[in-house]
């Protein structure tokens, strides 16, 4: 009775002319988890009948006012709740480029909500992924990877006859994210629909099935479209010595972005037979390329890369970064990647480094100033700020210092003899009352005992 009350003080309170008085009871309303306030709370945003198929600006203006009142929906745990809010979160999907910074808020309201009812929530996508509109159907398979409810594999399978290629890419990303063997096959088939080729080859990636190997290898000898990247991806995570060389080919690629995931791949394949090509990126005209390239190396942790992570870093020496993009910072450093690959070889395996490099990052100079510029069509505009890279450099200096200390203080320490070993014979003592003869271990030499038949005293020699 007493939560009753409170809940009515609550949902009258909705309508306070106050925003801070309605704020209260809405996240009041939705701790107390009484469903008779799910009404008044829907009320509130006046959504209640958005059609999932019409999406409008005016909707997502609408959601973002009233992210407390979704939350408080998610926390009601009521079924009904279920319906508007996978509405919502459908005709969110459909218009969230408008405004990506505050929509990725909205969104992850509604998914936060949608999760809390996650067992009707499950059941409600799987009957909506039969809807007659294709936006309905990519976004519920979207949702249903996100619930990672094992329920929903099945249904999704199905769902990879669709005819419609957003819908088939969705699906298939759900499929990966659920990760469940028996999407493998179903997925594999699918691979050569093109429409829906990165989304599929992304799952696959996700999948970590090594039978996905040789099909994406096979992807990659088609013309390059924009399922290329994601087939890259794919193959650096499925840990296959077989992927190597095929991807090799893609670290020349007229496309750097190509070049950088290729790296990136290569890198986490960890295989030394890319160790040269990846050295060569190190030159690469584009900042990016250079950057994976050396982060690769690092992964691979090669001796070979040694010098030529030192030589690049040595070239840095008081250069400048112009940032191009119309006018668009993207923060980087010029030499912070080969920094940052030398740093990790050195705590993972300082002994592989050699001591002419060591010396060479010992007399590192430090890189001062590093002007930062916008540059667009009409030229350089303005410098916007100034880096420096001399604490950074101060440590990759001091690793090497250490390693060279220690490699001296160790050749410098004489190395201790190895003791000889001795194996201790036992004693032969004779009794001289019987004269019988008895071996005894030599711990006990010049001590007197008694003989154990005639019980005359045996003095015991010393050996």
């Amino acid at each position: 009775m007493f939560k009753w009350l409170k809940v009515r003080w609550y949902i009258s309170m909705l309508s306070s002319s106050k925003p801070g008085e309605r704020w209260d009871a809405i996240q009041a309303l939705g701790e107390l988890g009484d469903p008779r306030a799910f009404e008044p709370l829907i009320g509130m945003t006046g959504l209640g009948d958005c059609p999932a198929t019409a999406p409008s600006i005016a909707v997502i203006q609408k959601l973002a006012l009233h992210l407390p009142v979704i939350k408080a929906l998610g926390e009601l745990g009521d079924h009904r709740a279920v319906t508007p809010l996978i509405k919502w979160r459908i005709c969110f999907d459909d218009l969230s480029y408008l405004d990506k910074e505050r929509n990725s808020v909205v969104g992850r309201a509604l998914d936060d909500a949608i999760k809390q009812l996650e067992a009707p929530a499950v059941e409600a996508l799987i009957t909506l992924l039969k809807d007659s509109h294709h936006s309905v159907r990519g976004a519920a398979a979207m949702l249903l990877g996100e619930l990672h409810n094992p329920e929903a594999v099945d249904p999704l399978i199905e769902l990879l006859q669709d005819s419609d290629g957003r819908v088939l890419a969705r699906t298939a990303i759900s499929l990966g994210q659920l990760g469940d063997s028996r999407a493998l096959q179903p997925l594999l088939e699918r691979l050569s629909h093109s429409e829906s080729r990165r989304g599929i080859a992304e799952a696959l990636g996700v999948l970590g099935d090594t039978r996905a190997v040789e099909p994406l290898i096979e992807c990659l000898s088609r013309p390059k479209d924009s399922a290329t990247h994601e087939t890259i991806v794919a193959l650096g995570k499925l840990n296959d010595p077989r992927a190597v060389a095929p991807l090799m080919k893609f670290l020349t690629d007229s496309d750097y972005g190509l070049r950088c995931s290729t790296a990136t791949a290569l890198g986490n394949l960890g295989d030394t037979a890319a160790v040269e090509p990846l050295i060569d990126l190190l030159e690469d005209e584009k900042s990016m390329v250079q950057e994976q390239a050396a982060a690769a190396l690092a992964k691979i942790n090669d001796v070979r890369s040694v010098e030529p992570l030192v030589s690049a870093l040595q070239k840095c020496q008081g250069a400048e970064e112009v940032y191009t993009s119309g006018g668009t910072i993207h923060p980087y450093m010029p030499g912070k990647p080969f920094h940052d690959a030398l740093v990790v070889m050195l705590q993972s395996k300082p002994e592989t480094v050699p001591d002419e490099q060591l010396g060479s990052i010992v007399v590192l100079q430090d890189i001062n100033s590093l002007r930062t510029y916008i540059k667009d069509d009409c030229g350089i505009k303005e410098e916007t700020k100034r880096e420096n890279f001399t604490d950074d450099l101060s440590g990759l200096r001091q690793l090497a210092r250490q390693e060279l200390a220690r490699r001296k203080s160790s050749q410098a320490r004489p190395e201790k003899a190895a003791p000889a070993s001795r194996t201790l014979q036992p004693i032969l003592a004779t009794c001289s009352g019987c004269q019988q003869k008895f071996r005894i271990a030599p711990k006990h030499a010049g001590r007197r005992t008694n003989c154990p038949k005639c019980k005359a005293q045996i003095d015991i020699p010393m050996t």
